[in-house]
């Protein structure tokens, strides 16, 4: 099923990004990235990561249910998962919450995040994740060819995609996968590996784990990271 957003954007798959959306408020876990994309041009404009520590996000997103009577929340950072260790010391203050509260009090959180390589986010760490209400991620996968990510700089690859949309799948956590078309690297080669492997995705569409595709267009204008 195919879409255009109020951007302008193309979207493939279900018109709805989350089950049971709600009105969420933002919260702002970090500024920046960790990631240098030849194509993003968030380097441009915090050229230093900054994160706060998990305690204090925790504390932070406690407060403002309470003070605003709502339990759901949005990261509105570049990404949400740049810093491990805060966001898994914030999990776990938030996990130990739900675990605690009545459901209308538990807390339900989305973000943007960055898929990384096997063996750096572990199931048990993303099990907490999940328990500390994590329902939504945009993942910025971006291409599904190895040799396609590495020209852009993603410092990650498809088996680390498959690895999370795994863990993804199994704690219950949907997701919407950002892509971008055209980019200056691709060969034939690539963009028939892209398309295998959009394929074998298929059953995480199915089972509601994929919501959406999010495909936008590369070009000069959005190459800023290069930039000085």
């Amino acid at each position: 099923r195919f879409r255009i957003d109020s951007s302008g954007r193309f979207l493939v798959g279900r018109t709805s990004a989350t089950k049971n959306a709600q009105v969420q408020i933002p919260i702002i876990s970090s500024k920046g990235c960790v990631r240098r994309c030849d194509f993003c041009d968030v380097p441009s404009q915090f050229k230093k990561f900054q994160s706060k520590n998990g305690k204090r996000m925790a504390e932070e997103m406690l407060h403002l249910a309470k003070k605003y009577n709502t339990q759901k929340f949005t990261m509105a950072d570049s990404i949400a998962n740049g810093n491990l260790k805060a966001l898994i010391e914030f999990a776990g203050i938030i996990a130990k919450h739900n675990r605690n509260a009545p459901d209308s009090e538990k807390i339900k959180w989305s973000s943007n995040w960055i898929h990384r390589p096997v063996g750096q986010l572990t199931e048990a760490a993303f099990k907490l994740i999940a328990e500390s209400g994590a329902e939504h991620f945009t993942v910025g996968a971006e291409h599904f060819s190895d040799n396609v990510l590495k020209s852009m700089g993603k410092k990650t690859n498809m088996a680390g995609l498959v690895h999370e949309l795994s863990l993804f799948r199994k704690y219950g956590v949907q997701c919407s996968i950002n892509q971008i078309i055209g980019h200056w690297s691709e060969t034939y080669d690539d963009f028939m590996e892209h398309i295998d492997h959009l394929i074998k995705l298929g059953p995480y569409f199915t089972n509601d784990t994929i919501t959406s595709i999010k495909a936008h267009l590369f070009s000069s204008i959005t190459n800023l990271a290069s930039q000085p």
